[in-house]
């Protein structure tokens, strides 16, 4: 099941008004939504990245963005947010169906995970400005505080409106702020922080980056999928695919990922 239309139009519009409040931070425009899954294995990572040499390549591959194909990034101004707004709107939900069709090699390891364990999975970002540095991101937050922490409640309520059947985050940094946010409590039994929120407890499990340059080991990676696939056991968490596939692991070389 996907989140509502007027919930997900919500939270588009906060996140929009953050960055009318505290202009200047950024001369891109935010990340939005155009659908999400609720009831799933949810990945959180720390903001989305943006590599220009990706991002001109997918405008330039489609004649829908004919009219940007000299200057791809311009799609991404804030300044002409208004005026670029609908193309914007196409952009993600193309990247999205790509993404999901398992055109992303950042999202690969989401999909490979999701096979194992059985639950759909769905990923979203702790904040929703554009920058592939972590030193860079670091540094804009240590400077502008507020409209940081005001992402990060907008994700929250997210969260909430997501209702997962488990959580992983995939950064430290995040996972810090969400273990704050979210008041989470490390639960012995299973080895891992819960969630409460509504009578509901909700797995959540703090990582590294799962890929990229600064990602899990290759043994950590499946150490982590071993974990998360015996605590869905152990709280007997509903899955979509009855049986876990741990054939998906096999061969070993496909977790061996740049």
């Amino acid at each position: 099941m996907n989140i509502s239309y007027n919930i997900l139009k919500e939270i588009n519009e906060n996140i929009i008004s953050i960055w009318k409040k505290y202009p200047g931070i950024t001369e891109r425009i935010p990340l939005l939504y155009t659908k999400l899954k609720t009831d799933s294995l949810l990945f959180i990572g720390n903001n989305p990245s943006f590599i220009i040499k990706g991002v001109s390549a997918r405008i330039r591959s489609s004649e829908e963005f004919i009219k940007y194909w000299d200057d791809p990034v311009s799609l991404f101004n804030y300044s002409k947010f208004d005026d670029c707004l609908q193309d914007y709107y196409l952009y993600l939900s193309k990247g999205r169906n790509s993404v999901m069709n398992g055109d992303s090699q950042y999202f690969n390891i989401f999909n490979k995970i999701s096979d194992i364990i059985g639950i759909e999975w769905e990923h979203i970002d702790l904040y929703y400005i554009f920058n592939t540095s972590q030193k860079e991101i670091e540094k804009i937050v240590s400077r502008n505080t507020n409209f940081f922490d005001e992402q990060a409640e907008i994700t929250v309520k997210l969260i909430r409106h997501l209702n997962p059947k488990m959580i992983v985050i995939g950064n430290a940094s995040s996972g810090y702020v969400l273990w704050k946010l979210l008041n989470l409590k490390f639960d012995k039994s299973i080895g891992t922080y819960l969630y409460k929120y509504n009578e509901k407890e909700i797995p959540v499990f703090i990582s590294s980056m799962l890929t990229g340059q600064r990602a899990l080991d290759v043994e950590s990676r499946i150490r982590l999928i071993w974990h998360i696939d015996y605590v869905c056991k152990l709280m007997n968490i509903e899955k979509d695919i009855i049986e876990s596939n741990w054939d998906k692991l096999q061969p070993r070389e496909n977790w061996v990922i740049e």
